[in-house]
């Protein structure tokens, strides 16, 4: 679990949330000795550290367009458009959850007011990705001889 205070939480509310695991495991690397202070220090050009939010969400877009992390091409020339931002970074994190989760867990890990919205962003608007799952599990378990029913099951 964390904590984030009012001050710094979109709704003004002061907040005890559930943190991923793998976010959990990498916070345990840090040796007890040098856990505080800020998680993540992000670092201008001039070499000052970030306050500012606007500010901070410019660095992480310069830190993905500098890893050429690439989120939208544009679709006549097929050049890079657009490089990831922090809510790009946001969005992943709840699309990999997605896969895991019931949504009023997603709702929750999210910090979403509303289900509606989990379910509007999160549940249902990957049918690529569901499909792609189904059938990969599919092809390493289904069996393809229903003895039930006598049919045989043929995968494209």
């Amino acid at each position: 679990m964390f904590r984030i205070s009012g001050d710094f939480e979109k709704a003004g509310q002061d907040r005890l949330l559930p943190m991923a695991p793998e976010f959990a495991r990498l916070l345990e690397t840090v040796p007890p000795e040098n856990r505080y202070g800020k998680v993540f220090e992000l670092v201008g050009k001039s070499g000052r550290a970030v306050n500012d939010s606007y500010r901070i969400g410019q660095v992480i877009s310069a830190i993905g367009k500098a890893s050429g992390v690439v989120t939208k091409h544009d679709s006549k020339t097929g050049k890079p458009k657009k490089y990831a931002s922090a809510h790009d970074l946001r969005r992943a994190f709840g699309f990999r959850w997605s896969r895991r989760v019931m949504p009023p867990v997603l709702m929750e890990l999210m910090r979403h007011s509303k289900i509606e919205t989990t379910m509007t962003y999160y549940v249902g608007e990957n049918a690529d990705a569901t499909a792609e799952e189904v059938w990969n599990l599919c092809d390493i378990s289904c069996d393809t001889d229903d003895s039930e029913t006598g049919r045989s099951l043929q995968t494209p």
